[in-house]
């Protein structure tokens, strides 16, 4: 301003400068009232920016979670499936394994009872065929007092007679542990009238069947091997053979049954 009043050539020329003057710093001041607005509008935007970029991390932060979270139920889900799949894998092989069994065990009784019909059978011709030695009266029960039968082995008892089984309503005899190789006794004196081996047998292994009477005989059964021979004559207390594992046996042990015309009956009654 002061270098315009200087250079002033008149009053005129003053007042024109002047008025120059005024109208320029109306257009500063006008110049100066926009910046501030832009700048304190530039201001809110940039507050307001800030704002929208805090709950941009918000939310990109809610998002990462959510996706976390899908991710993990995702991986659940497909572990659940995975689960389902080897249960009804499992299942499926239980079925197969159990439809397996089942026929086998049909097998097995199936075999049990032509065995059990054929035994049977075997000890009636023999009772007839020894007749003239034995004699045609049936004889009682008989105890270790009265008739002399002992316990063909020593050992635990595991299975009594006539146990009820899931492929056999009445176990015919009754299950001794013992060791392999345990002698077996001869529980009363008799003749040797059945020998029988693991292929022939039907599931009793090596089979030897002694007759004591007109009507009584014991059987012996999953040997090892055998220490008589049919047609023997053995006496009380013989070794006949050996506990073994052999034929439908999930162990050592002698499976011992006494029958009379046949029939199976409670060993117990005689030892």
């Amino acid at each position: 301003m002061l270098t315009v009043v200087l250079e002033t050539d008149g009053f005129e020329q003053l007042l024109e400068n002047a008025a120059f003057l005024r109208r320029v710093g109306r257009q500063d001041r006008a110049i100066v009232l926009a910046v501030s607005k832009a700048k304190a509008g530039a201001e809110r935007q940039e507050e307001r920016l800030a704002r929208l970029e805090a709950q941009q991390q918000v939310v990109t932060s809610d998002l990462g979670r959510e996706r976390d979270r899908a991710v993990d139920l995702r991986d659940d889900v497909l572990a659940i499936e995975t689960q389902l799949t080897s249960a009804r894998d499992e299942r499926q092989r239980s079925l197969d394994t159990l439809k397996v069994s089942s026929f086998r065990l049909q097998d097995e009784l199936a075999g049990l009872e032509r065995t059990q019909s054929r035994v049977q059978r075997t000890l009636t011709a023999a009772q007839s065929d020894n007749s003239d030695e034995f004699g045609t009266a049936p004889v009682g029960p008989a105890t270790p007092a009265a008739g002399g039968w002992v316990m063909p082995v020593t050992g635990p008892l595991t299975s009594p007679f006539c146990e009820v089984r899931s492929y056999e309503a009445c176990h015919p005899g009754i299950d001794i542990a013992a060791p392999e190789g345990t002698p077996i006794r001869v529980a009363s004196s008799g003749r040797v009238v059945l020998i029988q081996s693991t292929e022939a047998s039907g599931g009793y292994g090596n089979f030897t069947c002694v007759q004591h009477d007109a009507s009584t005989s014991s059987c012996y059964a999953h040997q090892s091997s055998f220490a008589t021979s049919s047609g023997a004559s053995v006496s009380t207390g013989q070794v006949i053979g050996y506990v073994g594992s052999t034929g439908n046996s999930t162990g050592p042990h002698l499976h011992f049954e006494v029958r009379v015309d046949g029939g199976v009956v409670d060993p117990f009654n005689y030892i």
